[in-house]
């Protein structure tokens, strides 16, 4: 009898969990991981109920307000360093790098199909580029590599008065797109539907690499649903998602 409690007991909590109401997971995302996460959310959606709702800016801006108490429960990060801050400082938890971006130099003018930096530096020169536009090295972790790559080249000096600067990578390719900037620093998951001779993937070894870190956020409002999302987003069909949008994928774990 003992026996039969405890099981009808066991498939009662099933049972429960099962009619338990869907949560919404409020997942912080840097820009340039906008439309990875737009793809993958209803992936989630249908697998576990829960739905997703994506508060889009720079990587910088997002960690500051999680630091002043922004109800999110989710991280998405274009950086390690961030996400790591906040589990020092016991706001974070769960870290775990779900992509790795690549970094690219986007012309109007096109002629750039090549990863070279003969190719970059001839189209850096170019004045017909009248305005190059990067993201804000202080926010965006692409804005940094983007200032790491023209320092390592020697060309800090090169963009001049030409320089114009964006609070995230988002904001920069919608100055490409919108013609305000003829050239861009921007992330590879961006001109996915350009033509491939307007862009220029730039060589990793011009600036540290964009492990881009994931972490469950201490004030999440339902952890079991927030750690769902992050095991999801480290699950195959989301690493095959994430690499269709222009992004390699750790080998394996945390």
């Amino acid at each position: 009898m003992k026996r039969l409690l405890a099981t009808f007991g066991f498939l009662w909590l099933i049972a429960g969990a099962a009619r338990s109401p869907a949560a919404e997971i409020r997942v912080a995302v840097a820009a340039n991981f906008a439309d990875g996460l737009a793809a993958l959310a209803p992936l989630f959606t249908e697998q576990s109920g829960h739905s997703v709702t994506p508060i889009v800016g720079s990587t910088g801006r997002l960690f500051a307000q999680i630091q002043q108490g922004a109800p999110f429960d989710v991280f998405l990060a274009a950086d390690s360093r961030r996400p790591l801050t906040l589990v020092d400082e016991e706001l974070a938890l769960r870290p775990r790098v779900y992509a790795e971006g690549r970094l690219v130099f986007w012309s109007a003018l096109g002629g750039l199909a090549a990863e070279d930096d003969a190719d970059l530096i001839r189209a850096l020169e170019d004045p017909r580029l009248q305005h190059i536009a990067l993201a804000n090295p202080d926010l965006a972790p692409y804005g940094r590599a983007a200032v790491q790559t023209l320092g390592s080249m020697g060309l800090d000096s090169e963009l001049g008065g030409r320089r114009v600067q964006g609070a995230s990578v988002g904001q920069v390719w919608q100055f490409a797109v919108t013609g305000h900037a003829q050239g861009a620093f921007v992330a590879l998951s961006q001109v996915q539907d350009e033509p491939t001779e307007r862009y220029l993937i730039v060589p990793t070894r011009r600036h540290q690499p964009i492990a881009q870190m994931a972490v469950l956020l201490a004030g999440a409002r339902d952890e079991q649903a927030a750690a769902a999302f992050l095991e999801f987003l480290a699950g195959e069909e989301a690493r095959i998602i994430i690499q269709r949008y222009g992004y390699q994928v750790p080998e394996s774990g945390p």
